[in-house]
């Protein structure tokens, strides 16, 4: 009897730790989450400008830059600039030896003399056959000379005629055959077509060069351009004369403005080589427009540049920042803060850029917003808290 009584009085106490246990457990498992701890951004009022992004880099290039090539074959005598020196436009860069070329035109110049010379003789025969048959006819009204002699004297008068016209025909040739060895002769000097620097100098001396070889490469760095790639879809929305923002180095806090100053006809990167270029590349679907900035001074020929092309603006609208926005289209959302929780909450966009959207309805200048979307859990009606901001008790 008495070790019975003994575990009646132990029961009591043990149910009752069981019991208060399970309590404990279920209210540890029931218990409400911790906030979630958020940064949030003001809704604001401003400016919201909407930029078309360049599909890449656009690169710097020069207004003008050509390839100058030998015209003649010979051997280069002499080269008096070398790569990155200024010149200006009809500088000699490039002498070749030109002791031929010098012979064959003194030889033109005599040849030309001698057939001048024929012609004064031509036209000195002319002249005296011509006395000879004015005097011919004299006597033969007289019937001083037969016929047959007077026809005699005007087939000599004829010919001296023809002589000069063929000797006049000769100096011609002559002429244009100097005129030839001029043309080649200033060949075997190579000069700059306009001021510039030049890029690469291929031409040494003593080296032979045929006909199409290149000599020098030279760029006119007084003013330079902007390829720019814009995606095909964005091609509508572009027009000449609109602003393009241009970041150098991938910095965006002082751009450079430019002018969109050409556009091509056709789609691709072949596009400005003309009709008659080949067909274009199927994966090059850009359009690649020209801009021309307005500091060239700050643009180094040859560099990547990413750009903006201004499309529109709109001054003293509501606005959010890009990066909070969620969704795509003109039915976008955001987390506002409302009291301690975050409620997900449908906007109405208008112009967008990447760092602004503008709020045509459904947010008001001052609410709160959630910045920091790359926190994990976050969904409608979350309790948070503010990070910076002391805890509510």
């Amino acid at each position: 009897m008495a070790g019975a009584t003994t575990r009646r009085v132990w029961r009591w106490p043990l149910l009752a730790l069981v019991l208060l246990g399970g309590l404990l457990v279920g209210a540890w498992l029931l218990r409400p989450a911790p906030p979630l701890a958020v940064e949030v951004v003001a809704v604001e009022r401003g400016e919201v400008q909407e930029l078309i992004p360049s599909a890449a880099a656009g690169e710097v290039r020069a207004a003008r830059r050509v390839t100058v090539r030998a015209e003649l074959a010979g051997t280069v005598a002499a080269v008096m600039a070398q790569r990155g020196a200024r010149v200006e436009g009809e500088a000699v860069v490039v002498r070749f030896s030109s002791e031929d070329l010098e012979a064959r035109w003194a030889q033109a110049k005599a040849n030309l003399e001698a057939a001048s010379v024929t012609v004064r003789i031509a036209e000195t025969r002319a002249t005296t056959t011509q006395r000879a048959l004015d005097r011919a006819k004299k006597l033969r009204s007289n019937e001083a000379i037969s016929e047959v002699e007077l026809e005699r004297i005007e087939t000599e008068d004829t010919a001296a005629r023809q002589a000069i016209e063929q000797a006049k025909a000769a100096r011609a040739q002559a002429q244009a055959a100097l005129e030839l060895a001029q043309v080649t002769k200033a060949k075997s000097v190579v000069r700059a077509p306009f001021p510039g620097v030049l890029q690469d100098v291929q031409a040494e001396v003593g080296v032979q060069l045929g006909p199409g070889a290149p000599l020098f490469d030279l760029l006119d760095d007084s003013a330079v351009k902007v390829d720019l790639p814009i995606d095909e879809a964005d091609v509508p929305r572009v027009a000449l004369d609109q602003t393009v923002l241009l970041y150098l180095g991938g910095r965006r806090e002082h751009p450079l403005l430019g002018r969109l100053s050409f556009i091509p006809p056709a789609i691709g990167r072949g596009a400005g080589a003309g009709l008659e270029a080949a067909a274009l590349p199927s994966k090059d679907r850009a359009l690649y427009v020209e801009v021309t900035p307005s500091e060239e001074g700050r643009l180094k020929i040859g560099a990547s540049v990413n750009a903006e092309v201004l499309v529109s603006a709109r001054a003293d609208v509501v606005w959010v920042p890009t990066q909070v926005v969620i969704g795509r289209g003109r039915e976008r959302s955001v987390y506002r803060l409302e009291g301690n929780r975050i409620r997900k909450v449908n906007f109405e966009a208008g112009l967008t850029s990447w760092e602004r959207t503008e709020v045509k309805s459904g947010l008001a200048v001052g609410d709160r917003v959630v910045s920091s979307l790359n926190v994990k859990g976050l969904e409608d009606g979350l309790r948070v808290v503010i990070k910076g901001e002391p805890k509510q008790p």
